[in-house]
């Protein structure tokens, strides 16, 4: 993870499903259809897709995966940011507009 989160991806900001996306679940995630390409998305970001349920807070997915793991909130949150930003460079997220 190189840290780098997009202007949007951010905590306090909202993400949701890109529109039109087809996806299917796999036994180790997801497989995604994003502008004619096939996106595998595994690991973090498919812990996160799943909870992308309509127009999710961020704060809302990393206290989910902090509760998930066990683990503490600031230990996670870089984690979620990363999968959230990987999942906006292949498109198959949008952020909310305020």
């Amino acid at each position: 993870m190189t840290g780098d989160h997009g202007p949007g991806i951010r905590a306090g900001a909202v993400v949701r499903r890109r529109p039109g996306l087809l996806f299917r679940s796999t036994a180790t995630g997801y497989l995604l259809r994003s502008e004619g390409r096939l996106v595998p998305v595994t690991g973090a970001g498919a812990r996160v897709w799943s909870q992308l349920v309509g127009d999710v807070p961020i704060d809302d997915l990393v206290e989910h995966q902090s509760a998930a793991t066990g683990r503490d909130r600031s230990d996670v949150e870089a984690e979620v940011l990363g999968a959230l930003a990987d999942l906006e460079r292949c498109r198959s997220l949008e952020v909310v507009p305020e």
